[in-house]
């Protein structure tokens, strides 16, 4: 989960997990926060016995799927089960620590079930590329190549969704009040009761909030009584730059309790680009540098992986478009696909192709507008097309020819651009990448009719924050938000 923007005039870039400061221990915690941090040091544990059975299960599944379920021939023996037994001991080891090293045993209840599978299929990768390494050193014995593949899968698939189950039971059991973390959300009253809108919006994440209005421009001493008195276990300071002066002084107070703190930085005013962190000559300097995308060398790897998965995607694509082409023939009059002019990077025009979703001429009365729930421009074959997003299938071709990516902000029309950009501040900017058919936006549930501000700010938050892993967690959350169709019609 990622926490959203704020929807006031500022303009605050929403965070991928929430930039968290973990504190040390200086004081007793009281008996709520002892309960819920042993409850985190279980699961924690349990997580750790998890992988390690399914390391193991996924070894011994892969020997008798190669050597004795007689479904894959074997041309030179049998080798004895204790041969592969004797490296058990070694690939639990590699595995856990590769997925220590990639972060997928994080205990933040910020982390979505994205981000941690994510890190479950890299560090579980990683753990891939090293055990081949060290078996290709290893001349004492060799063992099979296919059987490490098929412990790789079986062991990843376990992980995966073993992890799912325990996320699961972890949401259900927050969800219900066991585990749950006392959180204080800093700020007036109007801050504090629109994020608790916004965080309420996740039950299963366990917070319980704290119902004091605390303002630290006011009093640290204030803040200090509260956390104390209210054992609380974690702090949300939304907007850090509006008492940037007591900043530190509120690191402390929470490094003492062991209290988590989450700064929500307020990124008003900053152009799109990077702040790097530079030491020069002794003195810490913040650099602006240019945005990723901006860079030839991560423009020609963005290319590359549209590529790799266009050709992944070439049959299924071709076959469902085929499929789709004939219903929209037969279902209605006129053509099977719409072609409309859209702006792309560094406002270059170009022309987008979708299945026609819509009768004939539908914006002959209306004008350029944006589709509406139940709007009956559409045909009852467009409107299931529409909200399953299968309409969008035909800029495979956009992106085949390199006028848009497969993840990117989404492109508009001229009309609009020219529209938002004069009312809308830091638009433009999101020209700087070249457009997708899916974005950060639209994976948190920000497509069809919704805030056209907040949909920017996401956008932006994209284009300054792009990394190749960073589309992979798009692409998966797309397929979620398919599926959910909010605000799709």
């Amino acid at each position: 989960m990622s926490l959203k923007p704020e929807g006031t005039s500022g303009w605050v870039a929403p965070p991928l997990s929430g930039a968290a400061v973990t504190t040390r221990a200086h004081e007793r915690p009281g008996l709520a926060a002892l309960i819920n941090r042993e409850a985190e040091q279980w699961l924690q544990l349990l997580r750790y016995l998890n992988d390690i059975f399914w390391v193991g299960f996924g070894l011994h599944a892969a020997y008798w799927l190669r050597f004795e379920s007689g479904w894959l021939p074997v041309f030179y023996g049998i080798p004895t089960r204790e041969h592969y037994l004797q490296i058990l001991g070694y690939m639990i080891l590699v595995w856990i620590s590769s997925l220590k090293f990639i972060g997928a045993y994080r205990t933040s209840t910020l982390v979505s079930r994205v981000d941690e599978s994510l890190a479950v299929l890299l560090g579980s990768g990683l753990a891939l590329l090293i055990t081949l390494a060290l078996l290709f050193f290893y001349r004492s014995y060799s063992y099979s190549r296919m059987v490490v593949a098929l412990m790789w899968s079986i062991g990843t698939l376990a992980i995966l969704v073993s992890r799912w189950g325990l996320a699961t039971l972890a949401r259900w059991l927050r969800h219900r009040g066991f585990g749950q973390r006392r959180v204080l959300i800093l700020g007036n009253a109007a801050q504090q009761a629109k994020w608790r809108e916004e965080l309420r919006a996740y039950r299963e994440m366990g917070h319980r909030f704290v119902e004091e209005v605390v303002d630290p421009q006011e009093s640290m001493d204030q803040v200090r009584e509260v956390l104390d008195r209210q054992q609380v276990q974690e702090v949300i300071a939304p907007g850090m730059g509006q008492f940037s002066d007591g900043l530190w002084e509120l690191i402390d107070t929470c490094r003492e309790r062991r209290i988590q703190l989450h700064l929500v930085p307020d990124t008003r005013g900053i152009i799109a680009a990077h702040f790097v962190l530079k030491d020069t000559c002794g003195v810490p300097l913040f650099s602006v540098e240019e945005v990723a995308l901006r860079r030839w060398y991560n423009r020609v790897l963005k290319r590359l992986f549209d590529l790799l998965c266009l050709v992944l995607l070439a049959l299924p694509a071709v076959l469902v478009m085929g499929l789709i082409a004939l219903l929209v023939k037969l279902s209605s009059r006129g053509p099977v696909f719409f072609r409309q002019e859209r702006v792309s990077l560094d406002g270059r025009h170009f022309i987008i192709a979708k299945f026609r979703t819509m009768y004939r001429d539908a914006e002959d009365r209306t004008g350029p507008v944006w589709a509406t729930p139940g709007d009956d421009r559409c045909t009852p074959l467009g409107r299931w097309l529409r909200r399953t997003s299968l309409d969008e299938l035909p800029q495979l071709w956009n992106v085949l020819i390199g006028e848009m990516s497969l993840v990117g902000p989404r492109p508009e029309r001229p009309f609009f651009t020219e529209k938002f950009g004069m009312v809308i501040p830091r638009y433009d900017e999101r020209h700087l990448a070249k457009p997708g058919m899916t974005g950060w936006a639209q994976a948190n549930g920000w497509r069809g009719a919704t805030s056209v501000e907040e949909r920017t700010k996401f956008d932006i938050y994209y284009v300054e924050n792009w990394s190749l892993l960073l589309d992979v967690k798009i692409l998966f959350m797309t397929i979620v938000e398919v599926f959910r169709m909010r605000n799709a019609y």
